[in-house]
């Protein structure tokens, strides 16, 4: 009996680590550091505040804007409109700092040695070498809604939690709302994401708020002369 108890064990450990690998659970790693904990705090504080003079003194001079090697604080402000009262800055950057983040590495630049990254999904681990980066997406939540259709009174067929989803951006809603002032700049600007799970069991509808794209915005941040920077804010790959 004892062998055949330790089989059936055994069995349920690898359907349970099986079940998990299909998962990405959210991570927060600022308590690590005292001064980025401070930093994250001021941060949030003038976000609130729409502290624009808060916002560029930690903005590191030659910030990265995108890829295609746009560089530095004035065409942050470019990028970004920061100058109008429309910016989507204040809600993308509270957005993905809600989010948690992890230490990781930015670049070999010695004083770009210590990073870390907002929001934890851009350090997402694929479960199989099958996967795409460019296809999966994150749920960001616990027990989200999945849908029959895009919409908020569609069926409900199923609930995800921290679930990695492969995402058919094609067949996604295009966010209707793309210049009201309440939204953020997003990966795909969709307003409906048409997922379906890993092992394909559901396939259905997520609401923007509760999904998000390892290649959506992040932000990094590094210790320069002591002083924690915004050396990095972009979308995309």
């Amino acid at each position: 009996y004892s062998i055949f108890f330790q089989i059936i064990f055994t069995l349920i450990l690898l359907q349970f680590a099986s079940g998990q690998s299909n998962k990405f659970l959210p991570k927060n790693e600022i308590h690590k550091d005292s001064s980025l904990t401070s930093f994250v705090c001021k941060l949030q504080y003038a976000l609130v505040k729409r502290d624009k003079n808060f916002i560029l003194s930690v903005v590191d001079k030659n910030i990265e804007n995108g890829f295609d090697g746009s560089k530095g604080i004035e065409e942050f402000k470019r990028v970004w409109d920061f100058d109008s009262q429309n910016s989507k800055i204040w809600l993308t950057i509270s957005k993905i700092i809600s989010m948690g983040g992890v230490f990781t590495d930015y670049n070999n630049e010695k004083e770009h040695k210590k990073s870390f990254v907002f929001p934890y999904v851009y350090d997402i681990t694929l479960p199989n070498d099958n996967l795409d980066i460019y296809e999966i997406m994150a749920i960001t939540g616990e027990n989200v809604n999945l849908r029959e259709k895009p919409d908020v009174s569609s069926k409900i067929i199923g609930k995800l939690s921290y679930d990695i989803v492969i995402c058919d951006y094609d067949n996604s809603i295009v966010n209707s709302s793309t210049d009201s002032n309440d939204d953020i700049m997003s990966w795909g600007n969709k307003q409906w994401y048409k997922v379906k799970t890993l092992d394909n069991s559901k396939q259905g509808y997520i609401f923007k708020d509760f999904i998000w794209s390892p290649n959506d915005y992040r932000m990094f941040l590094s210790k320069i002369n002591g002083t924690w920077k915004i050396v990095c804010l972009i979308t995309g790959d």
